[in-house]
């Protein structure tokens, strides 16, 4: 039985120069790995918290370890 999951993870391997900088395979790689993990660990644990009738989950995601400002 969960009740309070919390996911973190981020990282970025993208370019400077913003979303106009990126090519498709780019998009597609960095959703891959700060999108899709999130979406995998939801499908697996939210049914069961909502048979439960309670549960959080709290998703955090940051590319500062890489970039800090």
């Amino acid at each position: 039985e969960i009740d309070i999951l919390v996911h973190m993870l981020g990282g970025s391997s993208a370019p400077a120069g913003g979303f106009v900088a990126l090519t498709d395979e780019q998009w597609r790689r960095e959703l891959d790995f700060n999108l899709v993990p999130a979406v995998r660990l939801d499908r697996a644990i939210v049914p069961s918290m909502v048979a439960q009738r309670r549960g959080v989950v709290i998703h955090v995601t940051s590319i500062q370890n890489v970039l800090p400002l």
